[in-house]
């Protein structure tokens, strides 16, 4: 047996039967069909006559009940209705015979064929239930494949859509990496520069380092630190103070060279300081002999114990000392190297070594470095160098003492002024500008005021015993 299925765009389609199966459903119905059909004839027959002959035999009870109004029947008559009663009588027994045979045959005959057409009816209810059950799964195959491709079609929408960003994610990823390389090559290009820049530095700075080390030997010191120290001298007093280095005069003619001191000692020369007119002399020492000069004051600062002066000549010194920049200034530190040079006693200048002890030592309102080199009546007034740079970094000021009837100096325990606070006094009074240099980390004053007449003293009150402090 051979099944056809067919699909078409307007869905599935019934099963279509093909082939000898075909023929033999459509040859044997007929047959099937007709003992059915005689057998129901058959019955509607013999139920016409029985039915004939019951309405006859109602009849004869009819006509037997009811009143005879006939004349008198002939008995040969009488005896041809009893035959023709017999033989009717037969003819029913006959008939209800042939009846119940008859029913029995079609009884059979139509169960045989409903039990053929049950057989055939299921084989076909089956092949139907089958056709049923293809169209569903068809049907379901069917949705499901659409389900399929929908959800193929959204995946793959989806999908694109995740490429699109996941894509869009990346460049902005790749783009940062770029960035960020981008900048950290920068960052190592300038710190590979820098680096290479602060490697030349130090190069320099170890061959300056150097150069200062070798350089750094005693005539160096002398020159740079003791040369520099002069001696002022009065008939009663003796102080010490450092001359600068020697410059272009401003009015081109010779050269102008400045000295800083403590003001009690210029003060103490002056007769207490009651003639700012009066000249002081300066001993400057060479190895060759001394040369004499005079200082006129050019400013003073009580407060401070410092005064400014400028030498009567236009010849220059052959040694001055560099003044420290404010940085080197402010960049030091307690247990930093230092010298102290100055004429203890009169004597010819003399450097001792130390360390900064203090840097905010505060007296009578004023700040002072305290340091540990031995110092002495007479180094009032000198310098306080820098062991390193040997550059000028404060003025000897005062010196501790111990009792009062009979004080004891202690050396270790003197104050001096910083030159940060002498270069804050300079600006602010309007006597010099300082210049700081690049190059070598020093400093230069220059004058804006250049007679005596033209200072004007600060403020303040001047101290009436600078160069000792009583401790008790």
């Amino acid at each position: 047996m051979r099944r056809s299925w067919s699909i078409t765009d307007k869905g599935p389609q019934a099963p279509q039967v093909t082939g000898s199966h075909y023929l033999s459903q459509s040859c044997s119905q007929p047959v099937m069909h007709r003992p059915l059909i005689l057998g129901s004839v058959l019955v509607a027959v013999v139920g016409v006559a029985v039915t004939r002959v019951h309405n006859l035999e109602s009849e004869l009870a009819r006509l037997s009940s009811a009143p005879t109004l006939l004349p008198e029947v002939s008995p040969r008559v009488l005896l041809q209705l009893r035959d023709l009663d017999d033989g009717l009588t037969m003819a029913l027994a006959e008939l209800e015979t042939m009846r119940g045979d008859a029913e029995e045959k079609a009884a059979e005959v139509v169960e045989g064929h409903l039990a053929a057409f049950r057989s055939n009816y299921g084989e076909y209810a089956n092949i139907e239930q089958e056709l049923t059950n293809l169209k569903q799964a068809y049907l379901m195959l069917s949705s499901a494949a659409d389900d399929r491709s929908d959800q193929r079609t959204s995946a793959n929408e989806k999908a694109e859509q995740l490429c699109k960003e996941l894509e869009a994610h990346l460049q902005i990823a790749l783009d940062g990496l770029r960035s960020e390389e981008q900048r950290r090559w920068e960052d190592l290009t300038q710190a590979v520069s820098a680096t290479s820049s602060r490697m030349e530095q130090v190069d320099d700075e170890v061959a300056d380092l150097g150069q200062r080390m070798m350089s750094a030997s005693p005539q160096v010191r002398w020159t740079e630190m003791v040369a520099p120290t002069v001696r002022l001298e009065g008939s009663t007093t003796v102080g010490s103070g450092v001359v600068l280095e020697s410059k272009p005069h401003p009015d081109g003619r010779g050269y102008q060279t400045l000295l800083l001191t403590a003001w009690h000692v210029v003060r103490d020369i002056q007769a207490n300081g009651s003639d700012d007119t009066i000249p002081v002399p300066v001993e400057i020492h060479r190895q060759q002999g001394s040369r004499y000069e005079i200082g006129r004051l050019l400013a003073k600062n009580p407060r401070l114990d410092a005064a400014l002066l400028e030498l009567q000549t236009r010849k220059p010194v052959k040694h001055g000392a560099r003044l420290a920049s404010r940085s080197a200034l402010t960049s030091m530190q307690i247990f930093d190297e230092i010298y102290a040079v100055g004429c203890p006693l009169g004597n010819d200048p003399i450097p001792t070594r130390g360390e900064v002890s203090d840097l905010k030592h505060v007296l009578d309102e004023t700040n002072y470095w305290m340091i540990s080199a031995p110092t002495y009546i007479g180094n009032s007034g000198g310098g306080i160098f820098d062991g390193q740079e040997r550059c000028l970094m404060a003025l000897f000021s005062k010196i501790y003492t111990h009792g009062t009837i009979r004080p004891t100096i202690i050396p270790h325990m003197g104050l001096a002024s910083p030159l940060d606070a002498i270069y804050d006094w300079l600006e602010a009074e309007g006597i010099a500008d300082i210049e700081e240099s690049d190059v070598d980390g020093t400093a230069q004053i220059v004058l804006i005021r250049t007679s005596a007449a033209d200072v004007v003293a600060p403020s303040g009150t001047a101290l009436t015993s600078a160069e000792s402090v009583e401790h008790r």
